[in-house]
Formats: C-alpha cells, structure tokens, sequence
C-alpha cells in the first residue's frame, strides 16, 4: 500500500506541538535525555520541520545557522513505530 509522505516548515502552534511532542518522546522519554538538554533554548533560531505519514505526525528535525554559510541539521527525530521506513532520512 502506497504511503503519502509530506515534508514542511512549522506554520503554526499545532505543528510546533507536534514537534515537541515527538522529541518528547524519543529523546526524553524513550532515551532519557533530561528535558533541560533536550529543549536548549536554540529552538528559536533553528528552522524546523516536521513529517507527516497518511496525515500523521512521525518525525521531525531541526538547522540552524551553525557558521558562515553553514547550516547545522539537529534534533532528528522518528517515533519508534516509523523507524525503518526511510523516513530519518
């Protein structure tokens, strides 16, 4: 069965939720990343970007300006039950 896989900038307050929620609970839940490392106040200056499958939620990633001319990709994330579909990548 085909997928339908979408790609997109954060627009609004109910994608930034979804991102957090995700990060949630790979890296402080499923990882035990403490909350105060996980969230390090550089989300303000990042770009972020969530994936959805079928309309669902299922991973997300950061950049942000890391030197000149330079773009860092951060806090990739996927929930557990997507892992090895591609989708990390």
């Amino acid at each position: 069965m085909a997928r339908t896989i979408e790609v997109f900038g954060i627009e609004n307050e109910a994608q930034i939720a979804a991102v957090r929620q995700i990060r949630d609970a790979v890296f402080c839940q499923e990882q035990g990343v403490p909350p105060a490392l996980k969230w390090d106040g550089r989300d303000a200056a990042a770009t972020h970007f969530l994936l959805r499958c079928d309309g669902r939620p299922i991973a997300t990633a950061r950049t942000r300006p890391y030197a000149e001319g330079t773009w860092k990709i951060e806090r990739v994330a996927v929930l557990k039950a997507d892992r090895g579909t591609g989708a990390g990548r």
